[in-house]
């Protein structure tokens, strides 16, 4: 069972998405902003991490930039969700370290594939 973080602060979304990875295998801890993202992070080792971009406190590419500078935390495979669809929002979340970059509004059963390749990269 592999653990993965859900940093989203749309609750509807957070909930599809733990019900949705939980019924396939997962443990599923949820942030819904960006700080409790990174105390989450502190606190426990994730599998993965599944990002928004756009969340109160924190957004989502920085917490993906300190994590790819945390010698601790550098190899924790992670990947975007988000509403930002344009080229330029996508090359940056890879550039910054995201494995993969899921628009929304996405299928859930492409959420599940997308997360069984990210886990078994």
């Amino acid at each position: 069972m592999s653990r993965i973080l859900v940093a989203e602060d749309d609750a509807h979304i957070a909930e599809m998405i733990a019900f949705t990875l939980s019924r396939a295998g997962h443990a599923v801890v949820h942030a819904a902003d960006g700080g409790q993202a990174v105390l989450a992070l502190e606190e426990a080792h994730f599998d993965l991490v599944l990002l928004d971009l756009m969340m109160p406190v924190m957004s989502g590419l920085e917490i993906l930039r300190g994590l790819k500078a945390d010698r601790r935390r550098m190899g924790i495979p992670v990947m975007i969700l988000s509403a930002r669809s344009r080229q330029q929002d996508i090359q940056a979340g890879r550039a910054a370290g995201a494995i993969d970059y899921l628009t929304k509004p996405f299928s859930l059963s492409e959420l599940v594939v997308r997360v069984e390749q990210a886990l078994d990269s």
